[in-house]
């Protein structure tokens, strides 16, 4: 399950390099009151098959080779991948950013967390369209420890990817990377 966020995790950091400031966000992605949007990115399918294994390629600085009947076959029934980086420029309740996402977006709540530092938290919703919602909210903390600002990183996808085929496209990126996956540990 972890390989699989961590394809959905590729997709949202790499989307950034591919999107552009604007006014107004990618209408899956509900933005809260006082919110300004700062980079916006909408892929559908054909868009991400075409450009993954470039966006992976950027992002990480090392040539990416996907074998497209797997990546086809990995992204089982998506059909889009929103995403949005949203400014807070005042003063927050992070329980209270998550509880608008999840007015928002119809659905079932997956995750909530709002543990961590003050003003931060995550939502996940497994929509009622098929597919999830997730959100992330990083707080902007003064030199006196107070919070003034923060930051969403907002995702939205119609449809999802297929887990096990995602898991046999993501041993091979991680092999390319270098990467080797580290066992968990048991007990203490």
């Amino acid at each position: 399950m972890k390989r699989l966020f961590a394809v959905l995790a590729i997709l949202v950091f790499a989307a950034p390099v591919f999107a552009q400031e604007t006014e107004s966000a990618v209408l899956s992605i509900p933005i809260p009151s006082g919110g300004k949007v700062t980079t916006e990115m909408s892929l559908g399918r054909e868009q991400i098959e075409a450009q993954l294994g470039m966006m992976l390629s950027l992002q990480t600085g090392k040539q990416i080779d996907l074998d497209p009947t797997q990546l086809h076959a990995a992204l089982g029934n998506l059909e889009t991948v929103d995403f949005a980086e949203i400014k807070l420029s005042t003063k927050y309740a992070a329980a209270d950013m998550l509880s608008y996402f999840e007015k928002q977006v119809p659905g079932r709540r997956v995750l909530w967390n709002t543990q961590g530092k003050p003003g931060s938290g995550m939502v996940l919703i497994a929509t009622s369209g098929g597919g999830y919602f997730g959100a992330q909210i990083k707080p902007t903390i003064s030199k006196q420890g107070r919070l003034v600002a923060g930051t969403i990183k907002a995702v939205c996808t119609k449809g999802f990817f297929d887990p096990a085929n995602a898991v046999r496209i993501v041993f091979p990126i991680m092999e390319q990377l270098g990467v080797t996956p580290k066992a968990p540990k048991i007990g203490k």
